[in-house]
């Protein structure tokens, strides 16, 4: 599990299977549980962290949006 930002560019997560587990800045201590279709939109610079506590695959569809240029390379780990 690793925490991550985009300096740039929001990203939307939605939930395709049960069960995910996410905490974004500035605490990412706190878990929130995400069932499927739930749907996150995070800002540029906040820091988030997601991850699988099941033993099943987790499945997460990740929607980038930037500037009509962005070449969405700004993941910054954290």
């Amino acid at each position: 599990m690793h925490a991550y930002a985009r300096s740039r560019s929001k990203e939307t997560l939605m939930c395709l299977t049960s069960g995910i587990s996410m905490g974004w800045a500035p605490d990412l201590k706190t878990d929130q549980t995400l069932d499927l279709w739930d749907t996150v939109t995070l800002q540029p610079g906040i820091t988030r962290r997601i991850s699988n506590p099941g033993d099943t695959p987790a499945r997460v569809l990740s929607l980038l949006i930037g500037s009509e240029n962005e070449a969405f390379n700004d993941v910054v780990m954290g």
